[in-house]
């Protein structure tokens, strides 16, 4: 905006210049032919005075009487014709010069006409160039303001995009927060289901037992692994030698006893044993009792532990 109007500027100083040019011209050829006017003025009065002289020669020259002898009258006649004949050229170039002067006349009315234009353009040009003046100052005024709120912008664009990286950081400290606390969340349900599968194996043990007995939903092994052949299982079934007691083994699979096992004396152990019905390849919910003998070889305390049977 600024650019354009300084280049307006320009052309109509550049217009201005060339107006006054043309007036200063227009003024000294208005000099000029007024120059030429007041000569060719004094000259015409001059001419003028001379027709004037002339034309009183003539008519001096007519009044006075004519001579009677041919020969006196032949030689009087001579000049009047001469001077007759004078005096016609005479006013022919006056009445030559009067058409000059007033083609002369005519020139200097239009010179004076188009110094008048040119003075009529120039004061428009002024008034134009005082417009465009005052429409710079506005542009100036604007570019400020314009420049003052494409700076208030870009501080307003950098602020925002400050308080986005904020955010994404924000963002993605509250993610890795997010997932910490669901794997956390996946463990504590992992457990709850352990608790739960323990608490209902506690609780299908505990059903139809004799008051007294005991019962654990904690063991070191709550997987059971079955062959394939659905019957044998291979599972640690021990009896450490700092127990004191006989311990023996039962396994229930969904509330049904599959396999029980003899009295193991402190020290021994049982690796593998077979099923007393096949089961089919799966994964299954079932509870371990241990039963705990006195020395008398009663059954003084039972614990029952939750485990997994997987058949391949």
């Amino acid at each position: 905006m600024e650019k354009k109007s300084k280049v307006w500027i320009i052309v109509l100083a550049v217009l201005l210049a060339v107006t006054l040019a043309l007036g200063v011209f227009c003024k000294l050829e208005l000099d000029a032919a007024n120059e030429k006017y007041r000569a060719s003025r004094d000259e015409t009065r001059a001419l003028a005075g001379q027709v004037d002289q002339l034309t009183e020669e003539l008519d001096q020259a007519k009044a006075t009487p004519e001579a009677t002898d041919p020969a006196t009258q032949e030689p009087s006649a001579q000049p009047t014709e001469d001077t007759a004949a004078a005096l016609t050229e005479e006013m022919e170039t006056l009445r030559q010069e009067n058409q000059r002067l007033q083609a002369e006349l005519d020139g200097k009315a239009d010179v004076e006409t188009r110094l008048a234009n040119a003075q009529t353009e120039l004061a428009d040009t002024k008034a134009e160039l005082a417009q465009a003046q005052a429409d710079l100052e506005s542009a100036r005024t604007g570019h400020t303001d314009t420049a003052a709120d494409l700076e208030a912008e870009k501080s307003a664009r950098a602020q925002a995009e400050s308080d986005l990286e904020q955010a994404r950081t924000e963002l993605a400290d509250t993610k890795a927060e997010l997932d910490a606390v669901r794997a956390e969340l996946t463990q504590t349900q992992t457990k709850l289901a352990d608790t739960q599968k323990a608490l209902e194996a506690y609780r299908l043990a505990f059903a139809g037992e004799e008051e007294g007995s005991r019962h654990s939903a904690t063991a070191l092994d709550q997987t059971v692994q079955v062959a394939s052949d659905g019957v044998t299982a291979t599972y640690l079934l021990e009896n450490t030698a700092a127990s004191g007691n006989s311990l023996s083994f039962r396994l229930e699979v969904a509330g049904e006893e599959v396999f029980a096992s003899e009295k193991l004396a402190p020290g021994q152990s049982i690796t593998t044993f077979q099923l007393e019905n096949p089961l089919t390849a799966g994964e299954y919910e079932g509870a371990l009792t241990v039963i705990t003998y006195g020395k008398d070889g009663v059954a003084s305390s039972k614990m029952t532990t939750p485990v997994t049977v997987i058949v391949e």
